[in-house]
């Protein structure tokens, strides 16, 4: 997901209001599923921006059927047209727009929920990358959507459709209080304490993460931990070694591995760009 729009996801997320960048929309018939729906745009968008996920699974639509977006990792360059779908670890990707790009639609799911309505070959391919939007939604509920003008209309029609494909599994509400819990934490926690919080064991909440989020639950905690500190360094960049030793890392050079390992830059290059 593009790092400036999971900023302002995460700054308003108990908010429906309308901010400068982005408008939250409340899914009115899934709120046990979905997060809810984003609308990123086009005066938000930059030329080319790095991408984090933190780890909850999303699908993206753009405006128009034929716009397209150019998205680069260290290995490849990939090209989505309509939209993508977002989920797993994702380190040094960027995301490049053209000028007249419009805006993007963003779906955030629950974990449990975005497997249940996925098929097993998609939730395979998805942990080793982004996927086009077509490997989640059929030709034609997509060139439906599509050709529905305004975007309230839209979020009508895709929540309608998704709640005919949901069912909300109760027997998972521990693994929603593990990723609320490790928020919460800033991943500022063991996977030790979180066990013994939740009173599950390890296997258990291994297996789930692994299923439903493609992390281990160190990997996810440490996921947070740098995606809590890498927010704060844009609030505060005055002090990094402070920075860095306040949201758990061993000291500043920890912090810089971590940094360049997400971003491909140090924090001061990123800071000067």
């Amino acid at each position: 997901m593009p790092i400036n729009l999971l900023k302002h996801i995460l700054d308003n997320q108990s908010s429906i209001e309308s901010t400068c960048q982005v408008i939250r929309y409340a899914s009115k018939q899934n709120s046990r599923a979905i997060e809810g729906y984003y609308l990123y745009t086009q005066g938000d968008l930059v030329e080319q921006e790095w991408m984090f996920n933190d780890g909850i699974p999303s699908i993206i639509l753009f405006a128009k059927r034929q716009d397209s977006v150019k998205i680069n990792t260290e290995l490849k360059e990939m090209i989505f047209e309509s939209g993508w779908v977002d989920k797993g670890l994702q380190k040094k990707v960027f995301i490049s727009y053209p000028r007249d790009f419009e805006y993007l639609l963003v779906i955030r799911f629950k974990p449990q929920v975005f497997t249940q309505i996925t098929s097993a070959e998609l939730n395979n391919a998805i942990s080793q990358g982004l996927l086009p939007i077509e490997d989640f939604l059929s030709n034609k509920i997509i060139d439906h959507f599509f050709s529905i003008e305004s975007i309230e209309e839209r979020i009508k029609y895709l929540d309608s459709y998704l709640n005919s494909c949901i069912v909300c599994d109760t027997n998972l509400d521990s693994l929603d209080q593990a990723i609320q819990i490790i928020e919460d934490s800033q991943g500022l926690i063991t996977v030790g304490e979180l066990t013994k919080i939740l009173g599950v064991n390890y296997k258990w909440l291994e297996r789930n993460f692994s299923k439903h989020l493609h992390f281990t639950p160190k990997e996810y905690i440490s996921m947070h931990r740098f995606m809590r500190a890498y927010l704060n360094m844009q609030k505060d960049s005055s002090d990094l070694l402070a920075l860095a030793i306040t949201h758990g890392f061993y000291d500043y050079n920890h912090f810089l591995k971590e940094f360049k390992s997400y971003t491909g830059q140090t924090p001061l290059a990123y800071l000067a760009r």
